[in-house]
C-alpha cells in the first residue's frame, strides 16, 4: 500500500469512527473571520495558514482537491486570491478556516 493509501485511509477511519466521550472533537480553533482577521493584522501567518492548506489538499487529494492552481502561480498571488474571496464573500467567514481556503480556491480557480 503506498503512503498516498494510507493517508487516505487514515483520514477516512478519522471521520467514519465514532465521536464517543469527546465533546469538543469537532472544535474549530481558527474559523474564517479569524483567519481574515490574522491575514489582515500578519501576513507571514497568512501566508503558512493558506500554503500549508494547499500542500494538505494537494497532498491527500492531489488532481482530485477540486481546483486547479495556474504552473506560474506564487504563494502570494495564491495568499492574496484568498484574501479577495474572504472579503467579497463575508457570508461563509463563520466556517472552519480551512475550508474556506479550499473554497476560495475551487471558486478562483476552478478545474476546467
Amino acid at each position: 500500500m503506498n503512503i498516498m493509501k494510507i493517508m487516505r485511509l487514515t483520514l477516512l477511519l478519522f471521520f467514519l469512527l465514532p465521536q464517543y466521550g469527546h465533546a469538543d472533537i469537532n472544535r474549530v480553533f481558527i474559523t474564517g473571520q479569524d483567519l481574515l482577521d490574522y491575514c489582515e493584522q500578519s501576513s507571514n501567518f497568512c501566508f503558512g495558514y493558506v500554503t500549508a492548506v494547499v500542500d494538505d489538499t494537494g497532498t491527500i487529494y492531489g488532481d482530485k482537491a477540486g481546483y486547479c492552481l495556474p504552473a506560474d502561480i506564487n504563494a502570494e498571488t495564491l495568499q492574496q486570491s484568498v484574501i479577495n474571496y474572504m472579503k467579497n464573500n463575508l457570508q461563509i467567514l463563520g466556517l472552519p478556516g480551512a475550508s474556506v481556503v479550499v473554497i476560495a480556491l475551487k471558486n478562483t480557480y476552478p478545474c476546467s
